[in-house]
């Protein structure tokens, strides 16, 4: 018996009531992780991460490294599934649209030797991914 693994990890949409399959829980996973202030979660205060409240730092390269080290902790410890590829991660900050450009590079346990990329944009107002 053969097993599809594009469908190993499967969800509900945060925005819509439809299952999501594959990668994008995932992704749904890691954005929710990045972007949850610890101590919001009623039954678990410590879930989340420091990224919210490091935004109102300030923009700086030793905020983009803290933000950078946040991130790759708050993953590790909360999303079980992945393999983060701290190499090929960075948090860069861009000072002309004072945004802090977000690559993270990881592999899915169970889901071959494949790479994949989540890139986004932070700044104080707004989370994109």
């Amino acid at each position: 018996m053969t097993k599809d693994k594009t469908i190993l990890y499967s969800d509900l949409d945060q925005y819509d009531p439809n299952l999501i399959s594959g990668i994008e829980p995932i992704f749904q996973s890691i954005s929710n992780i990045i972007q949850t202030r610890i101590g919001e979660r009623l039954f678990n205060p410590e879930f989340g991460s420091r990224v919210p409240d490091l935004l109102f730092d300030l923009f700086s390269e030793e905020t983009a490294f803290a933000i950078f080290n946040e991130i790759i902790n708050a993953v590790s410890r909360w999303e079980p599934r992945v393999i983060i590829i701290p190499h090929l991660s960075d948090v860069e900050a861009d000072y002309d649209s004072h945004v802090f450009r977000i690559r993270l590079v990881f592999k899915v346990k169970g889901l071959s030797e494949d790479k994949f990329e989540m890139v986004g944009d932070l700044d104080k107002s707004n989370f994109e991914f």
